[in-house]
């Protein structure tokens, strides 16, 4: 996946997780995200470069 597809899924991806978090209690939206493997600091993951 190229960087730019790969922004466009994860902006879209946090999209639905923040909506998701809206409409439901935020301890189970961390857990489901924490089920799935994902750190706590995954939205910043496009801040690193890749070398």
């Amino acid at each position: 996946m190229d960087s730019s597809d790969f922004i466009e899924f994860k902006n879209s991806l946090s999209k639905l997780i923040k909506r998701y978090q809206r409409e439901s209690k935020a301890e189970i939206a961390t857990m489901i995200l924490k089920e799935m493997g994902f750190p706590s600091n995954w939205e910043t993951i496009t801040k690193y470069r890749k070398y």
